[in-house]
């Protein structure tokens, strides 16, 4: 009974924190949307590993990945979904980029997101699903490229490694509803 009422008692725990570390919305009720979606080559850890390019340990840049892109005619809105790994303990300065345009951060876990108050999100290990708009003018019908990016450690970590993953790149592209 005593184990029992430990075990319901770690779950509930772990089912409040983990729920709180999640990011991730749902499309308005009534929307009208394609998801165009990149899994990473788990077997190509280029692909799923983006490491901070000033470390000693990178051997060849953080490389483009392609992911084509539909129809945009008539679309209102888009928005990249990120199913994440946060990286080594310390990693800062987490952002990706389409097409070349300007790079787009990947904000850090903070206390709306389950980490105690005054902490950075970046000293805790984290899988997550982040959710940010992206300009319509950043992709293309057809082929497009994206790219991560990775900041060093941040001190007292430091050892220079920075370096974060992902698993799934998905475009969700929002459209008039009477298209």
């Amino acid at each position: 009974m005593k184990n029992a009422m430990r075990l319901i008692l770690v779950t509930a725990l772990f089912s409040v924190v983990a729920a709180g570390q999640v990011r991730y919305t749902q499309p308005p009720s009534g929307s009208v949307y394609r998801e165009y979606i990149r899994l990473m080559n788990d077997s190509d850890s280029r692909e799923y590993i983006v490491i901070d390019e000033n470390s000693s340990y990178m051997e060849t840049p953080n490389p483009d990945i392609s992911m084509t892109i539909g129809d945009l005619s008539g679309a209102t809105r888009a928005e990249a979904v990120i199913t994440l790994w946060g990286g080594h303990i310390g990693t800062t300065d987490k952002r990706f980029r389409f097409n070349g345009n300007p790079w787009m951060s990947i904000p850090e876990l903070n206390s709306s997101n389950g980490i105690p108050s005054g902490h950075q999100g970046y000293n805790y290990m984290q899988q997550e699903i982040v959710v940010l708009d992206v300009p319509l003018s950043y992709l293309k019908e057809g082929s497009n490229t994206f790219k991560g990016f990775s900041g060093d450690q941040a001190p007292p970590y430091g050892w220079g490694w920075g370096q974060w993953g992902w698993y799934m790149m998905m475009i969700r592209v929002y459209y008039d509803p009477s298209t």
